[in-house]
Order: C-alpha cells, then sequence, then structure tokens
C-alpha cells in the first residue's frame, strides 16, 4: 500500500491524497508536522534528507519527494506555472523560477503539453 508522510493543511501534500482518493487508490496517510520537527528526526531524514512533505511511499520500497531535483512539485505545479503567460502573469522577474521550468523541460521524457485550440487561444488572449 502506498504511504504519504503528509501535513493536511499543505496544499502540495493535500494534491497527492486528492488524487489517490479519485483514483480510489488504497493508501496510508502519516501525518507529519514539521513544525513540530516531524520532518527532522533521523527516521524520517534517512528516507528524505531534504525534510519536507510531501513524501510519498510506494509499494515497491521506492521514495518520492519533493526537492531540488525533478519530482512531485515539478509535476504537480509545472502544467500551471508554465501557463501563467497565457493568463497575463509576467514570470521575467522571477528567475528561479524561470530556470527551473526550463530543468523541467530539459527532463529525460519529458512530454509537453499542447498548445490551446485556436478558439480557445483567442478567448484566453481575449481576457488579458
Amino acid at each position: 500500500m502506498t504511504t504519504i508522510h503528509g501535513y493536511s493543511p499543505s496544499g502540495n501534500c493535500h494534491k497527492l491524497r486528492l488524487l489517490l482518493e479519485r483514483l480510489g487508490r488504497p493508501y496510508r496517510w502519516i501525518g507529519t508536522d514539521r513544525s513540530r520537527g516531524a520532518t527532522r528526526t533521523p527516521g524520517y531524514l534517512a528516507k528524505n534528507p531534504n525534510g519536507k512533505v510531501p513524501m510519498l511511499e510506494p509499494d515497491d520500497g521506492r521514495v518520492l519527494v519533493a526537492g531540488p531535483r525533478y519530482g512531485i512539485a515539478d509535476i504537480a505545479l509545472f502544467p500551471y506555472t508554465d501557463a501563467a503567460g497565457d493568463g497575463g502573469f509576467d514570470l521575467s522577474p522571477y528567475p528561479a523560477l524561470r530556470d527551473r521550468l526550463a530543468r523541467v523541460r530539459a527532463t529525460p521524457r519529458f512530454v509537453a503539453m499542447p498548445a490551446p485550440a485556436p478558439e480557445n487561444a483567442a478567448l484566453i488572449a481575449a481576457s488579458r
């Protein structure tokens, strides 16, 4: 069974819970409150050296975490962040964020989102 170590009020942790519920996949939730030091214990850090939540442990023994390398957070946030310009939000003042998006695009087996249909692109442009 998949185990999620997460903090319930965290949006990124909630995304995993929501996804597994929606897929009907059984999982075990371990409440992990970072503010109370739960992510700084030797046992937690042995699995997840960056000491953050969420940490996902599929039943195959892997450990998936958010961190400086491509991971869960990138998968969850990339589509929204990459489309920020479509909504009129300028990312030019955020070079670290632009660099992160570029690293995700350069990841092996990256799949780009298709461009909006022409009629949707026109609506997006008109809403700016």
